[in-house]
């Protein structure tokens, strides 16, 4: 988050609109609104380069959604961009909360008319409706169907090992990997328990993507914990960003290759929305 994430950046804030509803009772005030706004973004950046703080790119939401949705007319962001041209910024949309197709179209600002494609798209989260769907599928499959086993096994000695090593390097091309751990065998997986791609079985003890969680204090949990075959076995995973499925690295190359907007030729996917906004300023504003 801007100054706070990134706290020594003295960047110029505009402001957004805030559209009266409804839209077509108010449509000249939520015009004006347009006006004053675009003319502030102006306004800021002739304050800025008056200091010798020359701004090299903005980044916006198509909808501003944190806390509350603020939604601005496709006219809004057409003037937006021209001001972008016109001073040799690079025009940054980020689509963490609206790309993925929740808006109708994949990449909400498709449907701003735009007369060409932004500089750059911030999806750092463009899998948090691909994991759902299969959280949800598995949810089901494996609460109904399918036993757990008494106990972790371990059927290979390295975690990860040379398949999960070999997938996390053909993930580098594609996603930032550092953090992955390795990677999870989810038709494998069982119940509570995770199993990588090297034959590893393990307890999930934090999110319980596989199945209907039991929760931190469930009795058969903590008695796992008690047994000392099992600590070397035992897996906390806030995210699937860490323990990725086999072919996630695939899916994840052809997705943004079918999606990515026409002349967007470099995309780059993090792990977390923080990581993501400091390698895309960055990446966009500061190399």
């Amino acid at each position: 988050m801007h100054k706070i994430d990134i706290p020594l950046l003295d960047w110029p804030m505009a402001p957004f609109p805030n559209y009266i509803y409804p839209l077509e009772e108010y449509e000249r005030c939520n015009k004006e609104q347009d006006e004053k706004f675009l003319a502030q973004v102006e306004d800021l950046i002739e304050a800025y380069c008056k200091k010798e703080k020359h701004v090299a790119g903005i980044v916006v939401e198509p909808i501003r959604s944190e806390g509350v949705d603020n939604h601005a007319s496709l006219e809004f962001f057409q003037q937006f961009q021209c001001i972008c041209k016109k001073n040799d910024f690079s025009l940054l949309f980020d689509e963490v909360h609206t790309g993925g197709g929740d808006t109708g179209k994949f990449w909400c600002h498709e449907h701003f008319d735009l007369p060409s494609p932004p500089d750059h798209i911030h999806i750092v989260q463009i899998n948090k409706t691909v994991v759902t769907a299969t959280k949800a599928s598995k949810f089901v499959k494996y609460f109904t169907t399918l036993p757990e086993p008494k106990e972790p096994t371990i059927m290979s000695a390295d975690v990860p090992g040379p398949k999960s090593l070999e997938l996390k390097e053909k993930l580098g091309g594609v996603q930032m990997a550092e953090t992955v751990q390795f990677f999870v065998d989810y038709e494998c997986a069982t119940g509570n328990y995770l199993c990588d791609v090297g034959g590893n079985v393990m307890l999930d003890t934090f999110m319980q993507i596989g199945s209907m969680p039991l929760g931190y204090n469930h009795p058969r949990l903590l008695g796992v914990f008690n047994n000392a075959k099992n600590v070397k076995t035992l897996v906390s995973r806030p995210t699937l960003g860490y323990f990725p499925g086999k072919d996630w690295a695939t899916k994840l190359e052809n997705i943004l290759k079918e999606v990515v907007s026409k002349g967007l030729d470099n995309i780059t996917t993090m792990m977390c929305g923080s990581c993501a906004n400091e390698h895309a300023y960055k990446n966009t504003f500061i190399t």
